[in-house]
């Protein structure tokens, strides 16, 4: 029944998309579309990408397709997600032509059936749709937004299809960056939002990808538009020393985020050279 059913509305699509050949001002709409019949084949890959978000917080999961330029003309897939950690609010279409037509239906054992066709075919890499869920579970659970069905051109994708993950977590610094400032390591970072209560500064010696353990070197950075923090006993100028740095906003119950990017400051001694 179901088989009988896509065929219908792949039918049905097909003298959508005719008649807006024939009269592109007709005003279809543009949710209306599922994989275009007898289009080339293709090469390509779909993916997901993994992501952390707050409960209650929205967060836009991007539908990506890498092809060859000018070969895709449909896609039709189907997600599956936890629904009790996630909710799905909203379908969109992405960077695609305006003659691209979407399709999505969301199920409520968390499942969604998400189709496109157009005349223009992208030119290369493109983000197809864009999926906004909302956290509804607690902090460190997960759901992957897995793939279950994938075509592209109707031939099957699912073997290289990527699939995503989201993670209900405190919002994690994911852009630390460090400078020298008048003899101190001048860390800044982005504040990551309401989420975060305040910023633990980790540093390590001579270990690059550390692992927060003990004490924090700085255990409560407020937040704020422009968050920093000033390391002024680095060991700058000692070529033994070599300082690792990561941020980790913590939450009022005291809640940390994962650890993202580590940066680090560098000594080295210079030998002059011969002549």
């Amino acid at each position: 029944m179901r088989s009988s059913k896509r065929r219908s509305s792949r039918l049905i699509l097909t003298a959508c998309l005719l008649l807006l050949l024939l009269a592109p001002a007709a005003g279809l709409r543009a949710e209306i579309g599922v994989a275009v019949p007898g289009a080339m084949d293709a090469a390509a890959t779909l993916s997901l990408a993994q992501v952390v978000v707050p409960p209650g917080v929205d967060v836009v999961l991007d539908l990506k397709l890498t092809s060859n330029p000018g070969a895709v003309r449909g896609v039709d897939i189907v997600l599956a997600y936890t629904p009790g950690v996630v909710e799905l609010r909203s379908v969109t279409k992405g960077s695609l032509a305006a003659d691209w037509l979407l399709m999505s239906n969301v199920h409520a054992n968390g499942q969604v059936e998400i189709a496109l066709a157009g005349v223009t075919p992208p030119g290369g890499d493109v983000v197809l749709a864009h999926l906004t869920f909302r956290g509804l579970g607690q902090k460190g659970q997960t759901t992957a937004v897995a793939f279950v069905q994938a075509q592209v051109n109707e031939a099957d994708a699912l073997g290289s299809a990527q699939s995503g993950r989201i993670t209900l977590d405190t919002q994690p610094v994911t852009d630390l960056r460090a400078a020298v400032v008048t003899g101190a390591i001048h860390l800044t970072w982005t504040h990551v939002g309401s989420d975060a209560h305040h910023y633990e500064v980790w540093r390590a010696t001579n270990l690059p990808y550390f692992t927060p353990q003990g004490v924090p070197l700085a255990p409560n950075v407020a937040p704020g538009a422009g968050p920093s923090f000033d390391d002024t006993n680095s060991g700058i100028g000692n070529t033994a020393t070599n300082s690792f740095y990561l941020v980790r906003s913590v939450d009022a119950a005291g809640w940390p985020a994962p650890t993202y990017n580590r940066v680090g400051v560098f000594n080295f001694g210079l030998t002059p050279g011969g002549q």
